[in-house]
């Protein structure tokens, strides 16, 4: 079965946000609590995960809109109330 297509690792989405945008985001573990990611001008916490796991969608969501990136360039919906 295939996955859809918001369906990416954290690896997946920082090399693509690297490779497409250019923009370098970088993670810190905070301990068993949380990540934090940070690139020159921005930071921003997610919940505890490894770098291969699947992102949840609103998590993808939060990311792409904290670092300025088109959610629908990631697979999401950009307007999901239609």
């Amino acid at each position: 079965m295939a996955g859809h297509p918001w369906e990416m690792t954290l690896r997946q989405f920082l090399a693509k946000a690297k490779a497409e945008y250019g923009l370098d985001v970088r993670v810190l573990q905070v301990g068993v609590y949380g990540l934090v990611l940070h690139d020159e001008s921005s930071v921003m916490s997610i919940p505890a995960i490894e770098e291969d796991d699947v992102l949840r969608p609103e998590v993808l969501e939060h990311i792409c809109y904290r670092f300025g990136l088109p959610a629908q360039d990631f697979g999401l919906d950009p307007d999901p109330e239609d």
